[in-house]
């Protein structure tokens, strides 16, 4: 698989107010941590690592460019604002690329446009699972081909087909997609009026709080 790329900057100041000016300068403060490399505060640009999430950088090895020179690391957590959604700190672990770790990859459904016009519903459960493998060898995704699955019948885990290194830590019988019935017409009229019965029911209460 291909490897992302982005720049980080040392940083020197601590605390609630350097990491506000950074913030405030387009950067992100960020921690480099693992392998052989002692602790390292760093910062890159916030448009950069928002671009890099974008192209599913939590699931992918990436390069991380210091001063000291290009490492192999994984976005290990991302912090946002609970608010606004701005990117506020992230950590970075290096890794060895010749031991195996554990990481999450997404997994996309394949197949649907060419199931039998049946009506079932495609329920797709389970959106990632976790593996095992060499840092270079992590997927950019999961493929789980639902074309044949009928009505009432799953894809599980345990039925993905992983690449050639790569090693299923997720418990095999984690559903990944379903295929249900539609609901009837009676099921449907039934959710309509319990979902318009609710805000009256809810008024009700209020009145007699009220009172």
């Amino acid at each position: 698989m291909s490897m992302l790329t982005i720049k980080a900057s040392p940083r020197t100041g601590r605390g609630k107010e350097a990491a506000k000016k950074l913030r405030a300068a387009g950067m992100v403060p960020a921690v480099l941590y693992g392998g052989a490399v002692e602790t390292q505060l760093l910062a890159v640009e916030a448009k950069a690592l928002s671009k890099l999430i974008s192209q599913g950088a939590a699931s992918h090895l990436v390069q991380l460019e210091t001063a000291a020179g290009s490492l192999p690391v994984l976005l290990k957590e991302v912090s946002r604002d609970p608010l606004s959604g701005r990117l506020v700190h992230v950590d970075f672990y290096q890794v060895a690329m010749d031991r195996k770790l554990r990481t999450v990859v997404p997994v996309v459904l394949t197949g649907e446009g060419q199931r039998a016009a049946d009506g079932g519903v495609v329920v797709h459960t389970a959106r990632e699972v976790e593996v095992e493998c060499l840092p270079a060898q992590i997927p950019d995704r999961l493929e789980a081909d639902i074309s044949k699955l009928a009505i009432g019948e799953s894809l599980k885990a345990a039925d993905l087909v992983l690449p050639e290194g790569v090693e299923l830590v997720s418990d095999p019988d984690t559903v990944i997609a379903s295929i249900t019935t539609p609901a009837s017409e009676e099921e449907l009229e039934a959710q309509t009026e319990e979902q318009v019965a609710e805000p009256e029911l809810v008024g009700k209460e209020k009145d007699e709080d009220e009172e």
